[in-house]
């Protein structure tokens, strides 16, 4: 396989006198550097004559982690954002049909072109695709700024979403929680042999054994700090969950993305949500990463719905101004995500 590094997007010229279909396909360079979680990439793109669906790639789910595959349904959300920001920045609209065949759950969204008489609101987020990455670091101590605030908060809105900023007794709560999750999974041998398992994978890169979870393959750029990052799952419990609960202290914000339900479709709307705020911050650079451990227990996610107002919780970001930027993890090339529709 060929490692794909987000600066690849920014080598790609726009097809502007091609077919719809190659069209689609440079939009697709986009959908795959969309977040996903723990780097499974879960999804396969069935391109038709003018459109192309969005299928969920079961055969990467993580059965224990996430059961229900939310986080998997909310990586594809991203993917098809990114789809969105890649037609709108060159002149393209298209129609979303979510969930369009109920006999096919496999089958999460499908995107058809349309014309775009001119830029709307999305295009401004382009550049931010191959910038935006998972920074697993500390951030700096610099404080988001209030219109930045706003910004990701009128993010989230524009996809049906809630971005809410931890604060106070808020934001020490969800680092006791981040802290008790972290010890009783790492005793959890089931859920750690299903982890472990996923983080010890390989792709080939170029003739090389890579290690394909995020976790590992972050690594490239801090390759002496080996044994303390992989620590993050495969060390004691108490010692990983101080780790976290320091990361989440010391984050300039801490913050819930929810959605106004707990349905596939509610799940894709929050991947939508989720990437949004994402590249409105890359924008003003703001990078994030994920806390989500309290979310992946049934009882510590419903213990944070208290606070969402009748919204359900999905992620938990960390975000901050990092003090030094690195490359994105390895992406599945694409020509292995591509089918032809029949």
């Amino acid at each position: 396989m060929t490692r794909r590094h987000a600066v690849d997007l920014e080598k790609l010229a726009f097809p502007v006198e091609g077919s719809p279909r190659e069209k689609l396909i440079f939009a697709l360079h986009a959908a795959i550097l969309a977040p996903s979680g723990h780097n499974t990439q879960p999804w396969i793109f069935r391109l038709h004559a003018n459109s192309v669906d969005i299928r969920a790639d079961r055969r990467r789910r993580l059965a224990v982690i996430d059961p229900q595959d939310r986080e998997l349904t909310i990586s594809c959300g991203a993917a098809l954002l990114n789809i969105r920001v890649a037609l709108e920045a060159h002149g393209l609209g298209c129609k979303v049909n979510l969930l369009p065949d109920e006999a096919d759950a496999d089958l999460l969204a499908n995107i058809e072109l349309t014309d775009a008489p001119e830029p709307g609101p999305l295009a401004r987020l382009w550049p931010a695709i191959p910038r935006r990455h998972t920074h697993r670091l500390p951030f700096t101590d610099r404080q988001v700024e209030p219109d930045v605030l706003w910004a990701l908060q009128e993010a989230g809105l524009a996809e049906g979403c809630r971005f809410l900023p931890l604060t106070g007794d808020l934001k020490n709560e969800a680092i006791g929680l981040i802290g008790e999750v972290d010890v009783r999974v790492a005793t959890d041998p089931i859920y750690r042999q299903a982890l472990d398992r996923w983080l010890s994978s390989h792709i080939e890169s170029d003739g090389v054994q890579v290690a394909e979870g995020i976790e590992i393959t972050i690594l490239d750029d801090f390759a002496a700090s080996l044994p303390r990052w992989l620590m993050r799952f495969k060390g004691n419990g108490q010692a990983r969950g101080e780790r976290d609960q320091e990361l989440a202290r010391r984050a300039p914000l801490l913050a819930l993305v929810a959605s106004p339900g707990d349905t596939v479709c509610h799940w894709l709307m929050a991947g939508q949500g989720l990437q949004r705020v994402l590249l409105e911050g890359v924008l003003a650079g703001v990078q994030a990463s994920y806390l989500n451990q309290p979310l992946e227990l049934p009882d510590t996610r419903a213990w944070l719905a208290r606070w969402t107002s009748g919204t359900t919780p999905h992620l938990m970001l960390r975000m901050g101004y990092p003090e030094h930027d690195h490359r994105s993890p390895p992406r599945r090339p694409l020509k292995d995500l591509l089918e032809e529709a029949p």
